[in-house]
């Protein structure tokens, strides 16, 4: 999806997720990066723990 130049990135690696949590607009390179960084997916796994625990509050 493209959106004003800019992709859908999925912080959980779900394409079928739809929590806007979950869901972030980035450059297609940034996109590609995060998905071959694993610092970027730690980052991405904390921030859905913190969110899931904020809605859990």
């Amino acid at each position: 999806m493209n959106i004003d130049g800019q992709t859908v990135d999925h912080l959980c690696r779900n394409r079928a997720c739809v929590n806007q949590m979950h869901i972030m607009t980035c450059s297609r390179g940034e996109n590609s990066r995060r998905m071959m960084s694993e610092a970027w997916q730690r980052v991405a796994a904390d921030l859905i723990a913190q969110q899931n625990k904020e809605a859990q509050e």
